[in-house]
């Protein structure tokens, strides 16, 4: 739960607008009750979280790529993480970041992104 609250703490001081953000994100975090309870017990979930986290992270990071080069690399570490969590907990990783990369695709009015992106994910993923 440590490594989450850094992940969060670092992710959001890169696109937050204000730099005290990223601590109050991961305060808040560590506030948390599932967080407390997940940190002190010996599961896979916290690990779980911290690898789905990093997977949603990077897909944003992928999401605002300044060229097709970087947002291939980008996409393939997603898919990397994507493995790794579908590998800790099994289905319920790849169909969440699904929802969530199609929710946030049609929000941005970027569809075709996910159509060209998303099989190189999950080629990475799997493999």
């Amino acid at each position: 739960m440590g490594l989450c609250a850094l992940a969060i703490w670092h992710f959001t001081r890169r696109y937050a607008r204000s730099r005290d953000a990223g601590t109050i994100a991961a305060l808040v975090f560590l506030s948390c009750p599932g967080a407390l309870a997940m940190g002190n017990y010996a599961t896979f979930d916290g690990f779980y979280t911290l690898l789905f986290s990093l997977t949603l992270m990077a897909f944003y990071h992928a999401s605002l790529a300044p060229s097709q080069t970087a947002a291939l690399g980008r996409y393939a570490l997603c898919g990397v993480l994507l493995g790794l969590a579908f590998m800790t907990n099994g289905l319920p990783a790849p169909i969440m970041a699904a929802g969530v990369a199609l929710t946030y695709l049609l929000w941005e009015g970027r569809v075709r992104e996910l159509l060209r992106y998303g099989g190189v994910v999950l080629a990475v993923a799997a493999g």
